[in-house]
């Protein structure tokens, strides 16, 4: 045998073995929309009691998709809650709350127990599972459903708004500076840079306008542009609540209204750089910091929750260079786009982060994110080393650091801190500089008072000095 082939061998079998080395689960944190909703926006055909509230299928998504999780962490998740262990966090809106609560049901809940979320009569069950390619399939196996009777209570912590920098820093009562962001990408929707967009949407909008399905009756304004694109909130929020929508999945109308509020959301909202970091960077900070505290054995967590919304995991997916205006414009312009990760999160879509310690060299730890049961190849493989997952952050966050994000959008002095995440003083940073700016400023201006008293004083003296000329 050559040395060459030897060395190849070698080489083969050092790669196998890096491969198939026996990893350890140590923490996951997990990030999820909310299930299915009433619609938030202006809806032409139906009358809704309480818009934007999760609705019976939303319970059920999230319920399901608990049940998924419950398998696929068989063995490291408690057979019971424990808030020693597990710690759920929510933005403060009750679709989220519920959506945190079914989820956990779903994880914490027997086979022995036979009751269900209640469904609609004749409901198509189907739409109430998670994105298809999370690989669910309680409806159709004739495994029953299973809803829990006996449960320990469950915590779901949320913050107020204007001061839940975690989940909701893209929130204008917590980051003032993102209302101006949004003008600003509003105005640029409608600049020559989106004309060809614009022409391929006008269509449906001159359809919505002639079918009295939104509120504006002038199909070349903005306000009637808009108007369409979110008009798919209302259609997809009908459509898997069971009512009738005038389109159906797959057709060119749907295609078409789908198309046009995937891209005009990330105009708007996330096709500046500030939108995403502003948006992603305290959340991938604070999930940094959850796995730093893990490897220090500075925490007993092993699974955190985070219960949020489409507006959350987008700017994520956008800081990560997993989203963009150009993807989602290509996903629809080219048939033969393949980019399943360039989606928009749908209901109970969910990003997974994973933190994995090598049991043959424990001081070696790797970082797996998964996307809906899409492995984002963030490093070029589908784990990242601790240390390189942290270079992903910090260039994903740009530069904003908690102190920062203060500081950018004129926050003030911060509200209390969440333990373990940041210290209480680090947020008045912002207010030292200030202060320090403005002694400079006040002497700066001393000074130039003092000595314009001093010049004004020696040509006072100077003039007196002078001999007194008669004007005679």
């Amino acid at each position: 045998m050559s040395r060459n082939l030897l060395l190849i061998l070698l080489i083969g079998f050092s790669l196998l073995a890096i491969v198939y080395s026996e990893q350890e689960l140590q923490m996951v944190v997990e990030l999820f929309r909310h299930g299915a909703r009433g619609p938030i926006f202006y809806d032409p055909w139906y009358i809704w009691d309480h818009e934007g509230e999760l609705t019976p299928n939303g319970a059920r998504m999230h319920f399901v998709l608990g049940r998924e999780l419950k398998k696929r962490y068989a063995g490291f998740l408690p057979a019971e809650f424990d808030p020693s262990l597990i710690r759920v966090q929510s933005t403060n809106f009750n679709r989220t709350i519920q959506s945190a609560l079914s989820q956990l049901y779903g994880i914490f809940s027997t086979d022995n127990d036979t009751t269900c979320p209640h469904l609609i009569p004749d409901y198509n069950s189907s739409l109430t599972n998670p994105p298809d390619n999370l690989f669910i399939n309680e409806t159709s196996d004739g495994h029953s459903c299973v809803y829990p009777q006996r449960l320990n209570a469950i915590p779901v912590h949320v913050t107020g708004f204007g001061f839940d920098y975690i989940l909701k820093s893209y929130f204008g009562e917590t980051c003032s500076y993102m209302n101006n962001l949004t003008f600003m990408m509003t105005d640029d929707l409608f600049t020559p840079k989106y004309q060809a967009f614009r022409e391929e949407i006008q269509p449906i909008v001159e359809e919505s306008v002639n079918r009295r399905w939104i509120p504006s009756v002038n199909a070349s304004s903005r306000e009637a542009f808009l108007q369409t694109a979110f008009l798919w909130d209302v259609i997809i929020a009908n459509y898997n609540y069971g009512n009738e929508v005038p389109m159906e999945p797959g057709d060119e109308l749907w295609t078409k209204y789908q198309y046009a509020f995937d891209v005009v959301s990330q105009i708007i909202w996330n096709s500046h750089p500030l939108q995403y970091q502003l948006g992603s960077a305290n959340f991938l900070n604070a999930v940094l910091e959850h796995f730093n505290n893990k490897v220090k054995n500075q925490t007993t967590y092993k699974f955190l929750f985070y219960s949020a919304h489409d507006s959350n995991i987008v700017p994520i997916l956008t800081a990560l260079n997993q989203l963009s205006v150009e993807c989602l414009l290509e996903r629809y312009r080219n048939t033969s786009f393949n980019n399943p990760v360039c989606t928009f999160p749908t209901y109970a879509s969910n990003i997974l982060f994973e933190l994995w310690r090598d049991s043959e060299n424990p001081s070696e730890y790797r970082v797996k994110v998964i996307y809906n049961d899409m492995v984002l190849q963030l490093c070029g493989q589908d784990t990242c080393d601790l240390n390189s997952f942290a270079n992903v952050i910090s260039v994903a966050e740009g530069g904003q650091t908690l102190n920062k994000y203060f500081s950018t959008c004129n926050y003030g002095p911060s509200p209390m801190t969440t333990p373990g995440i940041l210290a209480p003083m680090e947020n008045l940073a912002w207010l030292e500089t200030m202060l320090f700016v403005l002694m400079i400023v006040l002497t700066i201006g001393v000074i130039i008072s003092l000595k314009r008293k001093v010049v004004n004083t020696l040509q006072t003296s100077e003039t007196e000095m002078k001999p007194q000329v008669s004007e005679e």
